[in-house]
């Protein structure tokens, strides 16, 4: 997959994600991506709190993916 490619699935999982009031958000020391909640600013899906404010981003647009269409059916 071509880095285009890899921009291109990013943004298109971005917007599924902020029509379910989710925000797509990208690690910004590596690959790993998180679903952070609109509502309360927590990470839903993804994202491992190390501290109060910080979280590792641990997942992968595969997973991210695969999470948005399972909340979709209701099934998380």
């Amino acid at each position: 997959m071509t880095s285009e490619d890899q921009q291109e699935r990013e943004n298109r999982l971005r917007v599924i994600a902020e029509l379910r009031k989710y925000c797509l958000a990208k690690s910004p020391h590596g690959d790993g991506y998180a679903l952070i909640s609109d509502y309360s600013g927590l990470a839903l899906f993804g994202g491992d709190e190390e501290d109060l404010r910080h979280y590792t981003y641990d997942a992968s647009l595969d997973e991210i993916e695969a999470w948005l269409r399972l909340a979709e059916t209701g099934r998380v």
